[in-house]
């Protein structure tokens, strides 16, 4: 047999067997929550992955809306759908001020690290299909 055939088999029966192992894993997690904490982990996950997915719709259209607002030069747009229902996106122009942390640490590096602190959060990720 081909020496590259064999290396795609074996990494193929590695990848397998990778895989039962994360599925038991996950099994013996599962078995040890209790009914309600499930629910409360499945919806937190289902619903932060459907978040991100509509974050990310809304970032691709973000560009076509600009336009839209350009063409129409408008600051407001309402559309209507085939049952009459009304829905709008409105154009406002905001002002902040932003601190520039880069440029103050380059300029006043003893400043900044005097009052730079460290801190500790949790973050909880999102796990599961992405087609849920």
């Amino acid at each position: 047999m081909n020496i590259k055939l064999l290396r795609l088999v074996w990494d193929m029966i590695r990848q397998a067997i990778t895989n039962t192992n994360k599925r038991k894993t996950m099994s013996n997690t599962v078995r040890r929550l209790k009914a309600d904490e499930k629910k409360i982990v499945m919806a937190y996950a289902v619903n932060k992955l459907q978040l991100n997915r509509l974050s990310k719709e809304l970032d691709k259209m973000k560009q076509n809306l600009v336009d839209v607002f350009e063409r129409t030069k408008q600051n407001l747009v309402i559309v209507q759908d085939d049952n009459g229902c009304s829905y709008g996106v409105q154009k406002i122009r905001r002002k902040r001020k932003k601190f520039e942390t880069a440029n103050f640490k380059i300029k006043h590096n003893d400043l900044f690290n005097q009052f730079c602190t460290e801190i500790e959060y949790n973050e909880f990720k999102a796990i599961g299909d992405n087609n849920a």
